[in-house]
C-alpha cells in the first residue's frame, strides 16, 4: 500500500509540474495580448486570442479535477498563434 500511495504521489507532482510549466507558457503569452487590450491597441484577432489562451489556461488549470487524474490525463490544446512580426 506504501508503494501505490508513493506512486500515486509521485504522478500526481509530476502532472502537476507539466501543468504548471505549461501555465507558466500560456501566461507568457497572454501578458502581451492583455497589454494591447489593456491600452486599446488590440486588433480583433488579438482579442479572440486572448480569449483563446485565457480559456485554455483556465482548462489547464482543472486538468486534476479529471476523473482519471493523475494516471490518465486529457490535456486541453494550446491556442494556435498568430505572430503578427
Amino acid at each position: 500500500e506504501i508503494d501505490s500511495a508513493a506512486g500515486a504521489n509521485a504522478l500526481t507532482t509530476q502532472a502537476l509540474s507539466v501543468r504548471d510549466a505549461l501555465l507558466a507558457e500560456a501566461t507568457t503569452r497572454i501578458a502581451p495580448l492583455q497589454d494591447a487590450v489593456d491600452l486599446g491597441d488590440a486588433s480583433g484577432g488579438e482579442e479572440e486570442e486572448l480569449e483563446a489562451w485565457k480559456r485554455y489556461r483556465i482548462a489547464l488549470n482543472r486538468v486534476q479535477r479529471q476523473a482519471a487524474f493523475p494516471a490518465a490525463i486529457e490535456w486541453p490544446t494550446p491556442p494556435v498563434t498568430h505572430n503578427s512580426q
